[in-house]
């Protein structure tokens, strides 16, 4: 059951804090926060995810940063579409800063989607285009937000 991981995680997490291993403390407090997000307990997974987001900074584990802000901005979009622009600009600066094209092409698709539903279509369309000048092969691949354009 998600409570029975829930509790496993959270003994993996004192173990490794003992260790001083802060990326498997992350990894342990992401899992938690995706638990709970699987739970409907969208605070408890927002804390947890804020948690795992503040190690992962300290580290300097961009790959995990990016992850953990995908959960954020997941979790966020049932919430509060403002708040997951925020943290989706903030996952298309780390894409930015991978150098991996396939990752800033879906940054900025996904940031599209995003604009596509607060009916900034002006502004979607142009991150749309941009996503496939920046890696045309993977963009046929991108979940793209054109239903909902005019």
């Amino acid at each position: 059951s998600v409570l029975l991981s829930i509790n496993n995680f959270l003994d993996a997490l004192r173990i490794f804090e003992a260790l001083g291993n802060e990326k498997e403390v992350s990894n342990c407090l992401g899992n938690v926060g995706i638990s709970y997000f699987r739970l409907n307990n969208k605070p408890e997974a927002a804390n947890f995810f804020k948690q795992s987001l503040a190690i992962r900074e300290k580290i300097g584990d961009i790959k995990g940063i990016s992850t953990t802000l995908g959960n954020l901005v997941t979790l966020y979009s049932s919430i509060s579409l403002d708040s997951a622009l925020i943290y989706q600009q903030k996952a298309l600066e780390y894409a930015e800063r991978s150098g991996i094209k396939s990752n800033k092409a879906q940054a900025y698709s996904n940031t599209a989607t995003l604009l596509n539903k607060q009916n900034k279509f002006s502004e979607a369309f142009l991150l749309q285009e941009k996503a496939a000048s920046i890696y045309p092969v993977s963009y046929t691949h991108l979940t793209l937000p054109t239903s909902d354009l005019v």
